[in-house]
Formats: structure tokens, C-alpha cells, sequence
């Protein structure tokens, strides 16, 4: 591994996506997802797509957070991606805690923490917020 100054050509060609494989037995012997690091551009727009400003400037964190950043990062054998929208009804629907472990490995992976989270929801202003499930 070199050491210096980076270039953009270097920072490009650089593998810096990691994976982790979920361990999911509630849903057969053995199985998992396998989750991955998203990307910067991934990672802003569901962010955006998950903070609420209301008119009183108190911002609320949208139903189905969870399960739109498992969706977001789950991905199959070959590196394309698991789900699409249309699965998230079906995984709300499922054990909370199975959807939790995987909502938890998907912060890791996001680097981002329940405080994180938090803060989407909370107003600028004030440092109040609400979070709606």
C-alpha cells in the first residue's frame, strides 16, 4: 500500500465499499443478507428522503426509516441489489426484531448512530424534534 498524496485517479480505482453478511435465521437455517456500505451520494438522499420539515420548523423522521436504509444497502450474491421500493411493505411487515439486527448493521455501514438519526428529526432552531415509527 502506497502512502502520500492521493490523486483522483487513485482515490477512484480505490475498493473502499465493504460488505457484511446478517445473520437471519428466523427466516431459514443458516441464511443472512448481505448489506454494503453506501455510497456519499446514497447516503445524502436518503437522508433528504427521510427528514420532514414541517411548517412549525420542527423536523420529523418518516415512517419506514428502517426498512428503506435495509433496503438502500442489501444486495445479492453477484452485488446487485436485493430489494426495490416495491419490497417495503412486505419487510415492514416483518419481525421487528430480524428488521432491528439489519437496521442495526446498516447504521454500522451508513457510519451513521441512533444520535445520527436523531438529528434529522430535530429542529435547527431549538434542538426539539419528534420521530414518528
Amino acid at each position: 500500500m502506497s502512502t502520500g498524496f492521493l490523486t483522483p485517479e487513485a482515490i477512484e480505482q480505490a475498493e473502499d465499499r465493504i460488505v457484511e453478511d446478517v445473520p437471519t435465521p428466523e427466516w431459514g437455517e443458516g441464511t443472512f443478507i448481505r448489506l454494503r456500505t453506501p455510497t456519499s451520494d446514497e447516503l445524502d438522499e436518503w437522508e433528504c428522503n427521510h427528514s420532514n420539515r414541517q411548517r412549525n420548523g420542527q423536523y420529523i423522521i418518516k415512517k419506514g426509516i428502517r426498512v428503506s436504509l435495509v433496503i438502500l444497502l442489501a444486495i445479492n450474491e453477484d452485488g446487485s441489489p436485493m430489494f426495490g421500493q416495491q419490497h417495503a411493505g412486505m419487510l415492514g411487515k416483518k419481525s421487528g426484531p430480524v428488521m432491528d439486527r439489519l437496521w442495526a448493521a446498516a447504521q454500522r455501514l451508513a457510519h451513521r448512530t441512533n444520535e445520527d438519526i436523531d438529528d434529522l428529526a430535530k429542529n435547527s432552531s431549538n434542538g426539539q424534534g419528534s420521530v414518528s415509527a
